[in-house]
């Protein structure tokens, strides 16, 4: 049986913050209230379980490109794009 996808709009976020409200309002996690909205948490969330992990789903983030107008959006998008390449447990794939 093949997973789930849960797909995550960033169009139109202007901050960090939005796109972790997406992401949870997404995929309604485990462990929400716990998850650390950063990158070190969602990597933690789709590699080993852990607070935010978004369950037995395949994770597809749309309009990425949108993360570089946020501060420091740049060297965001650059780590969650080496995040979602190097996730081997839950599938984590992009379209800019």
């Amino acid at each position: 049986m093949s997973k789930s996808t849960v797909v995550i709009d960033a169009a139109g976020v202007a901050s960090e913050d939005e796109f972790w409200e997406r992401y949870i309002s997404a995929t309604q996690p485990v462990a929400a209230g716990y998850f650390g909205c950063n990158l070190n948490a969602f990597w933690d969330a789709v590699e080993g379980g852990g607070p935010g992990y978004p369950g037995e789903v395949n994770l597809h983030f749309i309009n990425v490109s949108a993360m570089e107008t946020f501060p420091h959006g740049k060297v965001f998008l650059k780590a969650f794009r080496q995040i979602a390449s190097e996730s081997k447990f839950t599938k984590v794939t992009w379209e800019d």
